[in-house]
């Protein structure tokens, strides 16, 4: 039976396994404690096996897009669906590398940067050759291949971020639309129809946000006179305007929202606020990358997803929350990157480099809902997720 015992143990060294959180990566620990016998063939892979840049609902289920290959046991090209129970691939998704022919910019790319729900179809925009692509439940299609081509542009070659307002989605990034001049790399899409925006230009778009009729973007670059990096259009009056009063020129925002009427901007490591009329900072991020890379707004509250070990002058670990007044972190922490965050009607969800949240397992994603945890994944807990505190839910409902 010796033999028996160490073929066992090899088969546990390879399906049990510990994530290092100093380390924020996947060791290959053996667990050796009371609870081990949670554990079985079908723990991995639990989820995405990559990082996790977007999340979105769509059809009552939680969709993730990213740089990962695998999500649960399907192949998934960097895009996977959560129904509740298990993670499945979604389609075969038509994504193939990117690889620009640009000056300064080598190499080749394949990652889902953005998504959106719109009139009952899926978008996903990113690096990837086509940069946006539809799922309509049953099959992918590049964008270009249906509506005319949108090809990469001057930058990297990508559609960085989508938002849904009303019957219209805005889709901005690095590209060249088929039909329009200039390097105006801001469009609308009502389901049949680009439409293009006039007496302005940007250079790779990477955020918008919007509140009522005024849509706010920010880019690399914006080409109009009195902005730098953010600008602001009416769709009542048709007309663009620069918002810089009281913000450094170099501040570029990577990730924008409302709070409230209080247009939030994130990024250079800042924090600012908008008032309509002047901007004032919220709060300034170090340690780790010092950067903010996801906001979201729930129950009057602001959220704040990134890479940073301090916050406002507080030790808060890539989640931030802001009432108003203060700021403060959440009781169990994620140890890596958010770069995503999304809240359904209950939940919190987060998506990123991370590996643990607490101590729970939880590889990129990670579902908080203020009570005890259990695996995002199609199997059972294991002994380290199960005696993990109320808090963050790596799976389960």
């Amino acid at each position: 039976m010796k033999w028996f015992r160490i073929l066992l143990a090899g088969v546990f060294a390879l399906l049990a396994f510990d994530m290092d959180q100093s380390a924020n990566v996947v060791s290959a620990n053996t667990l050796a404690a009371a609870g081990d016998e949670f554990w079985d063939a079908r723990f991995y892979p639990p989820g995405p096996d990559g990082q996790v840049n977007a999340l979105v609902m769509f059809d009552n289920e939680l969709v993730a897009g990213g740089k990962f290959r695998a999500a649960g046991q399907d192949q998934a090209n960097r895009i996977a669906k959560w129904n509740g129970t298990a993670w499945t691939a979604l389609g075969a998704a038509p994504f193939q590398k990117l690889c620009p022919l640009y000056y300064g910019v080598n190499g080749c790319y394949l990652e889902v940067k953005t998504l959106a729900s719109f009139q009952g179809k899926l978008y996903a925009g990113g690096m990837f050759t086509g940069v946006l692509a539809e799922w309509d439940g049953s099959q992918w299609s590049l964008f270009g291949d249906l509506y005319g081509p949108i090809e990469p542009g001057p930058c990297y070659g990508s559609v960085n971020s989508l938002l849904v307002s009303g019957n219209e989605m805005y889709v901005g990034g690095c590209f060249f639309p088929d039909g329009f001049s200039g390097i105006n790399q801001l469009l609308r899409w009502d389901g049949t129809t680009w439409s293009n925006f006039e007496g302005i230009e940007f250079v790779n778009v990477v955020a918008l946000a919007m509140r009522g009729d005024d849509l706010y973007v920010s880019a690399d670059e914006v080409w109009f006179t009195g902005a730098s990096h953010i600008a602001k259009w009416n769709r009542l009056t048709n007309q663009w305007s620069a918002v810089n009063n009281g913000i450094p020129s170099t501040f570029e925002p990577t990730a924008m929202t409302f709070w409230g009427d209080t247009l939030i901007a994130a990024g250079s490591g800042k924090l600012y606020a908008w008032d309509g009329a002047q901007w004032s900072e919220l709060a300034t991020v170090t340690g780790a990358d010092g950067e903010i890379h996801s906001l979201q707004t729930h129950g009057g509250e602001l959220y704040v997803g990134g890479s940073f070990t301090n916050f406002a002058g507080q030790a808060i670990q890539n989640i931030a929350i802001w009432n108003g007044s203060t700021w403060r972190g959440l009781d169990q922490e994620v140890n890596g990157a958010v770069r995503s965050l999304l809240f359904d009607a209950s939940n919190l969800y987060a998506g990123g480099n991370f590996t643990l949240a607490d101590s729970a397992l939880a590889p990129y994603v990670a579902k908080w809902d203020g009570s005890g945890p259990t695996c995002m994944r199609a199997e059972r807990c294991s002994a380290l997720a199960r005696s993990a505190r109320m808090g963050w839910r790596v799976g389960t409902r």
